[in-house]
């Protein structure tokens, strides 16, 4: 979360999301669906006020953070913007004062959940030569049901302050109280890194997990660098060349890839800062992988000082009141949807028709006999589900089509290929070697070896096997792994499912989809196969676009 938006924010929001609101799905993600997570002092103190239903009426009026909406940017206009491509040296004389130390405030539906600061240095080595060096923190804990999550991500980019400005060094390290993972991007040769990721976790086994890989591609240089970006929107729009479009080449971590984003001022504004009327710049961030939108404002020297993905916003903070975090709000309470289904049953119910209004976000619904989507207006949708038919599924592994293989593709989080994934599927489906029964039993087996507990955080199958606790996120991470080491193709989806607890409502959570001569939807954490037609899909491991809902949907049943 640089001083502009950058893939580090959307990188990083997506743990903290996926963190904290799929815990609030671990949350939905008790064994049964209809049970609550809250224990009996807990819900005895929850007033009509603190119902999910009405803590959702109230935050919903308090999300509109900018006042700035992502603008729309096609592919077309994405593919065609130019590169930003400043002078290394220039750059490095900036690092004294455009790249001073600078903090930010984190909030998701007005509740304070961290802070993020970002320092650049410039630092003479032996060879007497000049390297910058960008160190970033971001630190969130947060109030979920039933107890306080935290993690740290901390990131070191070194870049040569010289010739082409080429990124040496690419370190992100995140951290929670369970498991430690490291990404080591490092440079090799022109148009290649190689990728190194280890993840360790004291708890439970002192042996780290190790995965490589190298990745072919530019990497953006300190002249595409966050530094460099606010150096170019620092010399006014009169310096701009007509221009007001730039894109940068980012490490998309999670994937371990590289990636683009896009920056485009939409408009300039005037405010008062310190007494002085000065531009301020209106702008939006587009990504096309990972999928996202939004949308920022920066003062006259090119840094940002606000921020927002739907309700959840970056603020321009002095060091003190950064850190000061205060947790108040229990935000597995504050961003349910609130919403009654009439003679909805988890197990019977076979078809819902839902209204939906506002930002629901664009989905490449990949079963879509599952998923009908009708749009009504501007933000006004009719949402058909149907429950998953089970009947005629069929797959032949050795007749795959291609483009169904990548989901076959062991990663540093999925490690399908890992012995301890592979025993552990075998054992879960015995001598079967149906694959619609195989799906069936790993669903079953997974709900039952993962205990739900939704302060455990691993971003590692392996780390899941070993351990058996965690929540939907969890549960999900651990099924595609030992559906992928069967030669089963799946993918982790993320979204909204109905649960019930003191008040009824849409939660937010992650299940899976797998690929059975059609694709279905099954929930490891709840027990579903087929998954019941409450689950509604938002995004997948590719598709963020989804975090700007968080806060702004309303959900109602047409009967």
């Amino acid at each position: 979360m640089p001083k502009y938006v950058s893939s580090f924010f959307i990188s990083s929001l997506i743990f903290l999301i996926y963190s904290c609101t799929n815990s609030n799905g671990g949350e939905s993600g008790k064994s049964n669906p209809q049970d609550s997570v809250v224990d009996k002092k807990q819900k005895a103190s929850l007033s009509k006020k603190s119902s999910p239903a009405n803590q959702n009426k109230q935050n919903q009026k308090q999300t509109n953070p900018l006042k700035h909406k992502p603008q729309p940017v096609s592919k077309k206009e994405f593919k065609k913007a130019p590169y930003l491509n400043l002078s290394p040296e220039k750059v490095v004389e900036t690092v004294g004062t455009l790249g001073k130390k600078t903090w930010y405030g984190l909030y998701l539906m007005n509740n304070k959940l961290g802070y993020y600061n970002s320092d650049w240095q410039v630092e003479t080595r032996d060879d007497k030569k000049k390297y910058v060096i960008n160190l970033q923190k971001m630190h969130v804990e947060m109030k979920n049901l039933k107890g306080i999550k935290k993690f740290d991500i901390l990131m070191k980019l070194v870049y040569q302050g010289f010739g082409k400005g080429i990124l040496l060094e690419h370190l992100i390290t995140q951290i929670t109280p369970f498991e430690k993972k490291k990404y080591i991007l490092k440079y090799v040769e022109p148009g290649v890194y190689s990728l190194d990721v280890i993840s360790s976790s004291n708890n439970f086994n002192k042996k780290a997990t190790k995965y490589n890989k190298k990745i072919k591609g530019e990497r953006g240089g300190l002249g595409e660098s966050e530094l460099a970006l606010i150096l170019k929107i620092s010399q006014g729009p009169s310096n701009w060349n007509q221009s007001k479009t730039w894109k940068m080449r980012k490490f998309f971590h999670s994937q371990g890839k590289i990636s683009e984003e896009l920056l485009k001022i939409d408009r300039v504004g005037k405010t008062v800062l310190s007494g002085v009327k000065t531009d301020i710049y209106y702008s939006t961030m587009k990504s096309f992988e990972p999928q996202s939108s939004y949308a920022g404002i920066l003062n006259s020297s090119g840094v940002m000082i606000k921020g927002a993905i739907g309700s959840f916003i970056i603020k321009k903070e002095d060091a003190e009141v950064a850190k000061n975090i205060g947790i108040k709000q229990d935000i597995g309470y504050g961003i349910m949807i609130g919403t009654k289904l009439t003679g909805f049953d988890h197990q019977k119910t076979k078809e819902l028709k839902l209204q939906i209004k506002g930002p629901f976000p664009q989905v490449k619904f990949f079963n879509d006999h599952r998923y009908n989507l009708k749009k009504l207006g501007k933000e006004k949708f009719v949402l058909t589900l149907k429950k998953d038919k089970i009947q005629g599924l069929e797959l032949n592994k050795k007749k795959l089509p291609n483009q169904f293989k990548k989901y076959l593709v062991a990663t540093h989080s999925i490690e399908s290929n890992n012995t301890i994934i592979k025993e552990l599927a075998r054992k879960a489906v015995g001598q079967t070697e149906n694959p619609v029964e195989q799906v069936k039993r790993l669903t079953d087996f997974v709900k039952k070896y993962v205990t739900d507990k939704m302060w455990y955080d691993f971003d590692s199958a392996v780390h899941v096997a070993k351990a058996r606790k965690g929540d939907c996120t969890e549960h999900s991470l651990l099924m595609v792994a030992l559906l992928r080491s069967l030669g089963i193709p799946a993918r982790r989806v993320g979204g909204v499912g109905f649960i019930q607890l003191d008040k009824s409502g849409f939660g937010y959570h992650m299940w899976v989809q797998v690929y059975l001569g059609k694709w279905i939807d099954v929930d490891p954490t709840w027990g579903q196969f087929p998954a019941d037609p409450s689950h509604i899909i938002m995004g997948s491991a590719n598709e963020f676009e989804w975090i700007g809902a968080i806060g702004n949907l309303e959900i109602t049943q047409i009967k």
